[in-house]
């Protein structure tokens, strides 16, 4: 997933290109608002997480460097020292370089140190404290002291008023998460909340601040435009202001394409030292501020981050020397000086020992293909009115099983139909089930079925027109159902996500003969939801369609709210009835006073008072009505039962049932007792405890199936194996395949096949083992109701790849769809996922509050019900958040993936905290420090060149020297609309302006100091993508193709735990392959040339993803191909 900026687009498109797609923030926190939340106690006072502790069983690395990465640096005062940050440790030095002492230490990061212009204190940022704030500290590193203790929000680039009373620097706000504005901040040295300096209105993001000798002004960088992966660059993307602080006027005092970059000042104030821009080189520029002329320092800066997300600003931290005639820099690894009156320069050099203590890396390993599969997900769960029957969705089929004392009787079919059923729906008298299908090449009905002892009648159509169908719902008379509708993509040649809108209509439950006609209610569009249909609901008396609808923020950045409304039959008289800042599924009771609803994964009830026409606020802390939360470990398809008196809802295998009248009960007891409590003298100051809710009655259910295994054996005859044993390749092969393991694999002539074993002579063609790439996105489409196959999964099959994790999904869809494919009834590779992610912006639909190792505990939990192989920790700001999430990981037996989000701190903190897996580029140029910890972490990097940050990404370098948009192979598998984005028209760059060679260098460093790097295309293009992928690791001095293949297979394999089963060829392995008509090894872009894929031991020609053995099957149309 890239890092995304709210309020751009739908969140169920984040993750498709990078350069056109991004994220739309969703709603405001729900946090505070459950203040009668079953469950949710806690104790605030309870003492914090001690970040910079040595932790229990630590990995210590030592080293010594000469080089460092991205340091910022200061120098003192009396201009004998220089203060540097290396790998989040702060050290000082003589200015004329030598042994570097370190001042600061621990697993806390610490960086970017400014002394104060009397060298009694330096301010640094920190993280020690849980999140980025600023800190104070001695020169000698004693004495540490918070200046800001922020945690929804984060600092860098301190710098120091005049006087010394006053420290700048940026504050970035992340409760949002995405990429928010950057605003300008100044803080009294001796405390206070700070004064807010350059608001986000006056400029979007303001960086590196620096004021002036006499203290009027403060220079710095700043950028008006929003974020954009694409930025215009035509009149510099950044420049240098002026802050006035008597008059309060903001001054742009660069211009031009190259712009203007982390200014510093002479001692005298006379000139303006600043980076900028010209073409693909940064230049260190001085400009005399008496007469305006300027000279060139330093032609070959260090590349900026002006393209990047820039929080550690747009180039590390600079100084003049007290006396001005030196300028003291980080630059290509180096600390650096340069006399600003001659331009002469030179290294100041240093060594430095590093010593970390690493928390002990999260390692998970699982077999692969076991022989039965246990369905995890359940979609649509929904009780009978009585309670005796539950009805599901697995499996891309409806299951009915018995409910008696509590339990669950073994699963069965509703019907035996050979199409996808989805979403069942008990009628009010419990007789009949109504259900809607799904067929790739007649579309979907609606069905009903009358329920009769253990079996069930005959399904009877109730729709006359096929269509796209979702989510029916019974009148409270059990006469007629509503239904959601699409407006026929597929009938257009497009994919279901791309409906504008969907109509919730209604049809008589008991039709003619054919079926009927569902009558127009209301066009709804969809909102940011983990489900994707809208869920309409019906008023008590039947008379009116409930449904939620998105209302925009008051403000341009403000998020859009959620509104319940309600509309007649015929979609006229829209009542607003209640708002809430996130919300899916929520459902009137039967007496119309409480509304059932989920919110980021987990259920709750509110009252649902008649108080006019303004919709009643649900989400403020001792709000309106009250507000119960009925589960902590996740919950969705919430629905009434029992008349009213009972909801249900569901997560993974599981149902769940509560009594409204236990849970209010509940709750009066304890307000109760906690009144009587005070009136009896108790402690009026103590935090109240939230209330116990009554444990929810849990009913598991328990569907097993078969995995289907090939029957019978396969030689592979004469081809080069690339077997990815070491470097080990192999001219000539035979390999054996029985059943879905390889059997044998020798020297050609050497393997004996048994009799009647198929054959398939591959000389001159290639085999290496099937691609695993780790940072897949695939599922960003055909939402619930899935199609027959899926054309993302088939374009993957069919360039080789064979196993993919997708570290952001929604998990209600990945796991159903991973399910379908492990039990044979969908074709694909492997899908491992983390599901929804675990979301730091309190916006989101996934936002996952987590203050507490409870907290965290209780969300791992969550995910885990679903399936997850890994978790995605995705942009929860603080570290102590970060550290629980692992804590609770380990503890649950899952792994734990993550990304910076372009932001170095964060990468390296995370890989120093043990996570399993980091997602895209640390986006710098890599030196000896940041290499040398990478590779000793453990920590599986996946890169993802393909989207890499900082700059113009391997996707547009292959748009630019290729032609997917006519590759016939793509086109086969791939909707021409996915293909028409970048494949008719892109933007062009010149070839020195690509970054991703840079990120590309840094992984090869990485893998030759020993460490672990993986494939991740992104789903960028799907299938080809991954061999740009490939492709774009080779780039410059960088992999191998050998290095590059082994990113691609074994590394990720091991990466995920499956090293034993899956990565590389070898007797016992899983049979897993691609069949390539070249040699990679002597031109890597001959990967693509596929010819056959073997996956779990079954073989399909790649041109046409017809199975070829063990069956001949051809692999048919897709829906959108009419």
């Amino acid at each position: 997933m890239i890092r995304v900026p709210p309020a751009q687009k739908p969140l169920r498109r984040l993750v498709s290109r990078c350069a056109l797609v991004l994220v739309a923030t969703l709603a405001a926190t729900l946090a505070a608002a459950f203040c009668l939340a079953a469950g949710d106690a806690k104790d605030d006072k309870a003492a914090k997480l001690d970040i910079n502790a040595t932790p229990e069983n630590a990995r210590h690395v030592e080293f010594t460097t000469d080089e460092g990465t991205w340091m910022s640096l200061d120098v003192s005062p009396d201009g004998k020292t220089i203060l540097f940050d290396l790998l989040g440790d702060i050290y000082r030095m003589p200015i004329a370089g030598g042994k570097a002492e370190r001042i600061t230490s621990g697993l806390a990061y610490d960086f970017a140190p400014r002394f104060a212009p009397d060298g009694s204190l330096v301010v640094f940022c920190s993280d020690r404290g849980g999140d980025m704030n600023l800190w104070l500290m001695k020169p000698d590193g004693s004495s540490p002291r918070a200046l800001t203790e922020e945690k929804d929000a984060v600092f860098s680039s301190p710098s120091w008023t005049p006087d010394g009373l006053y420290v700048l620097a940026r504050k970035e706000e992340t409760s949002k998460a995405g990429i928010p504005p950057v605003e300008l901040w100044m803080f009294h040295r001796d405390g206070g909340s700070g004064v807010r300096i350059i608001k986000k209105d006056a400029l979007h993001n303001s960086s590196g601040p620096i004021a002036s000798p006499d203290g009027r002004y403060i220079y710095l960088s700043g950028r008006n435009r929003h974020f954009s992966y694409l930025p215009d660059l035509g009149d510099g993307l950044w420049n240098i202001y002026r802050y006035d602080r008597r008059t309060g006027d903001l001054l742009k005092i660069t211009a031009g394409p190259g712009g203007g970059m982390r200014p510093i000042l002479s001692p005298d104030g006379k000139r303006l030292v600043y980076a900028r821009r010209d073409d693909a080189k940064d230049l260190l520029v001085q400009r005399d501020l008496s007469s305006g002329a300027e000279t060139i320092l330093d032609r070959d800066l260090s590349r900026d981050e002006a393209e990047g997300f820039s929080q550690m600003d747009l180039l590390p931290g600079a100084a003049f020397t007290p006396d001005g005639k030196a300028i003291v820099y980080w630059s290509e690894g180096k600390i650096r000086r340069v006399d600003p009156a001659t331009g002469k320069g030179s290294v100041i050099p240093f060594t430095a020992d590093v010593s970390l203590d690493l928390r002990p890396l999260l390692r998970v390993e699982k077999p692969v293909g076991e022989p039965e599969l246990r369905v995890k997900l359940l979609r649509w769960p929904t009780l009978s009115p009585d309670g005796s029957l539950l009805a599901f969705d697995a499996l891309g089929k409806v299951w009915i099983c018995d409910v008696k004392d509590g339990k669950a009787g073994p699963p069965r079919r509703l019907t035996r139909a050979t199409g996808r059923e989805y979403a069942p729906e008990f009628s009010p008298d419990g007789h009949s089930l109504a259900y809607v299908t799904w067929s790739d090449k007649d579309l979907g009905q609606v069905f009903k079925v009358r329920l009769a002892g253990k079996g069930a009648a005959e399904p009877v159509r109730l729709t006359k027109v096929a269509g796209h169908y979702a989510n029916p719902t019974w009148s409270p008379k059990g006469d007629r159902i509503a239904v959601v509708a699409g407006t026929g993509a597929e009938l257009r040649g497009q994919q279901p996500e791309s409906d504008p809108y969907y109509e919730i209509r209604w049809l008589p439950s008991e039709p003619g003969p054919g079926g009927a006609e569902p009558r127009p209610i209301v066009a709804v569009e969809p909102i940011e939801s983990l489900r994707y249909h809208p869920t309409p609901a019906w008023s008590p008396d039947g008379e009116r369609i409930f449904f939620e609808e998105a209302v925009p923020g008051e403000k341009p950045d403000d998020p859009k709210k959620i509104d319940l409304v309600s509309v007649r039959l015929d979609g006229t008289d829209k009542r607003r009835h209640l708002r809430f800042v996130q919300v899916e599924d929520a459902v009137p009771s039967p007496d119309g006073a409480w509304v059932a609803y989920v919110s980021q994964d987990d259920v709750y009830v509110t009252a649902m008072p008649q108080a006019g026409q303004e919709p009643i606020e649900i989400a403020a802390e001792k709000g309106a009505v009250p507000v119960y939360r009925l589960s902590t470990e996740g919950g969705g398809y919430v629905g009434w039962a029992d008349s009213g008196r009972t909801i249900v809802w569901g997560i993974g295998g599981t149902i769940y049932r509560q009594r409204l009248d236990r849970v209010r009960e509940a709750i009066v007891k304890a307000k109760a007792e906690e009144k009587k409590k005070e009136a009896a003298g108790g402690d009026k100051g103590a935090e109240a405890k939230e209330p116990e809710i009554p444990k929810a009655e849990a009913i598991p259910v328990t569907l097993s199936v078969p995995r289907p295994r090939p029957a019978g054996s396969v030689l592979l005859r004469n081809a080069r194996a690339i077997t990815m044993k070491g470097d080990e390749v192999l001219a000539k092969a035979d390999i054996l395949v029985t059943g879905n393991r390889i059997a044998a694999i020798g020297a050609a002539g050497s393997v004996k096949a048994p009799a009647g074993a198929a054959a398939f002579d591959l000389g001159g063609k290639t085999v290496i083992p099937g691609l695993v790439d780790v940072h897949a996105h695939l599922h960003y489409s055909a939402f619930e109701i899935f199609p027959e196959k899926k054309w993302e999964y088939v374009a993957n099959l069919a360039y080789g790849m064979t196993t993919t994790h997708d570290p952001s999904a929604h998990s209600i869809d990945v796991f159903a769809e991973s399910e379908l494919v492990e039990a044979g009834e969908m074709i694909g590779p492997r899908i491992y996922s983390s599901g929804d992610v675990l979301y730091g912006g309190a916006y989101a639909a996934q936002y996952t509050k987590v203050d507490s190792a409870e907290d965290a505990l209780h969300a791992v939990r969550r995910m885990k019900a679903y399936g997850v192989h890994w978790l995605k920790v995705y942009q929860q700001p603080r570290r102590d958040q970060r550290i629980w999430f692992l804590q609770a990981a380990r503890q649950e037996g899952v792994g734990a993936t993550m990304e910076g989000a372009g932001e170095l701190h964060t990468d390296l903190s995370n890989m120093v905290d043990g996570f399993t897996g980091m997602e895209h580029s640390l986006p710098v140029r890599l030196y000896k420090d940041v290499v040398t910890l990478a590779a000793r972490s453990g920590t599986a990097y996946t890169p993802t060149l393909i989207v890499s940050y900082g700059g113009p990404t391997a996707e547009l370098y292959w748009y630019q020297h290729a032609n997917p948009h006519d590759n016939a192979r793509l086109r086969r598998f791939t909707p021409h609309e996915a293909l028409d984005g970048l494949g008719r028209r892109r933007p062009w760059y010149p070839e020195e302006d690509f970054h991703f060679p840079t990120v590309a260098v840094g992984a090869a460093q990485i893998v030759r100091a020993g460490g672990r790097v993986c494939l991740g295309a992104h789903g960028q293009l799907q299938g080809l993508g991954a061999h740009w992928e490939m492709w774009a690791f080779t780039t410059g001095q960088a992999m191998t193709p050998m290095e590059a293949l082994r990113t691609a297979t074994f590394s990720g394999a091991e990466a995920l735990g499956f090293g034993k089963d899956l990565g590389s060829l070898e007797t016992g392995k899983i049979a897993d392959l691609a069949v390539i008509d070249g040699d990679p090894l002597a031109d890597i872009r001959q990967s693509e040339k596929v010819t056959l894929t073997m996956k779990d031991g079954v073989l399909y020609d790649s041109a046409t993803m017809d199975e070829v053995w063990p069956e001949k099957k051809p692999l048919g149309p897709f829906f959108w191909q009419r």
